[in-house]
């Protein structure tokens, strides 16, 4: 049930936002305010991660899951009745913060039901749902805009939310044996500490560090990639539209394989070697003037990143106890809308300062700190 809700919330995130800046664009907006506006949508994104990590503990996952579905069932029918881009702010907040509840239910769900040994494993499969979002989205959204007009898409994805609701409605409470054991002698009061150390307080601060880095340069560039392609190679929306399928089609890989890779390698040393990968390719992608080549190596870092998915959340799961999983999910996850809210506001600035490629540069130099970040980050292994 939670991966077909998963896959629901995918596929009407990503047709929603495969050609939202292009939207923007022709609502009048120029580059700097598009970047601005996907900004603002992640505001209240990043204001939620941390109480809706403390809420997910205090009130259960499956009623944050329920909630994160309402919040996106009706933003999208209402972008279609903006006459101009301003109007679009409220309904962008709203639905960027459907996706900020539903993450950190999602992932201290799955850890409920898994074992420690095997939790990274398990979320590289959970993870299988997002690129069914990712593949079919942007390709459906293209065809519908080219063929219908932008407001085509917004309808296709309040379909798909409505239909999301029978999956999270059919999810049950069911932790593991071990958060069962956990919770056993938590009530015999066996001397398990709930709190959080200083040590591991100061783990989990660098640890929300490195995902604002990682994500503050994935979405200085990712953000406004609609534009980027339609500008410098001339694509149509429905060429955009299959573009970002193709990186969606590559999750399916990246995530079987950053499973694997952090159960052989070790979580910590599949992350940074998967980051390493990333900074020349982005420089790379600017230099690059042949739209097959761009495919190539943009699909690549897209690839790298998406590997470290599961080790990242297995590694904050180890590190606190399960009755803080929810609230360290929360601090993680305000690292990872606050990265996403800054980049498309660097990434416009630096488009309408410099030039369509500053962008790739900034992504590229924000990624090299977030190695060094994840460096200095003490595990168990």
């Amino acid at each position: 049930m939670l991966f077909m809700l998963n896959a629901g919330v995918s596929l009407c995130m990503e047709s929603v936002n495969a050609l939202f800046p292009l939207y923007v664009q022709s609502l009048g907006a120029s580059i700097l305010e598009v970047g601005l506006l996907l900004s603002a949508s992640g505001l209240l994104s990043t204001a939620l991660m941390l109480p809706s990590g403390w809420m997910c503990d205090k009130f259960g996952r499956r009623l944050m899951l329920i909630l994160s579905v309402v919040l996106s069932t009706f933003p999208p029918l209402l972008y279609t009745l903006s006459k101009d881009w301003r109007q679009l702010i409220p309904w962008a907040m709203i639905f960027s913060s459907s996706f900020a509840i539903f993450i950190p239910a999602r992932m201290v769900y799955i850890a409920d039901l898994t074992e420690s040994k095997e939790r990274a494993r398990i979320y590289g499969f959970m993870n299988l749902a997002w690129p069914i979002g990712s593949l079919f989205g942007p390709t459906v959204a293209g065809l519908l805009a080219e063929v219908s007009g932008f407001h085509y898409p917004f309808y296709f994805a309040t379909i798909v939310s409505l239909l999301s609701f029978l999956p999270a409605l059919l999810l049950s409470e069911r932790p593991s044996l071990e958060a069962k054991e956990f919770m056993k002698a938590s009530t015999n009061d066996r001397g398990i500490s709930t709190g959080i150390s200083s040590r591991i307080l100061h783990t989990l601060l660098l640890l929300t560090l490195y995902q604002l880095l990682v994500s503050a340069g994935i979405g200085t560039t990712h953000s406004l990639l609609s534009i980027y392609v339609t500008e410098a190679f001339h694509l149509d929306k429905l060429q955009v539209g299959l573009f970002l399928s193709l990186i969606g089609a590559s999750l399916f890989l990246s995530q079987l394989l950053g499973g694997w890779a952090s159960s052989r390698l070790g979580l910590k040393r599949t992350m940074v070697l998967c980051l390493a990968f990333i900074p020349p390719l982005y420089i790379l992608c600017a230099l690059s003037r042949n739209y097959e080549t761009f495919v190539i190596l943009y699909v690549g870092l897209y690839t790298a990143y998406s590997m470290t998915w599961p080790a990242s959340v297995a590694m904050l799961m180890d590190l606190v106890d399960r009755s803080r999983w929810g609230l360290a999910t929360g601090i993680r996850q305000t690292g990872v809308r606050l990265g996403f809210t800054i980049g498309p506001a660097l990434g416009g600035a630096l488009w309408e300062a410099y030039g369509a490629l500053a962008p790739f540069y900034a992504s590229s130099l924000l990624i090299a700190l977030s190695i060094l970040c994840l460096i200095f980050i003490e595990t168990k292994e």
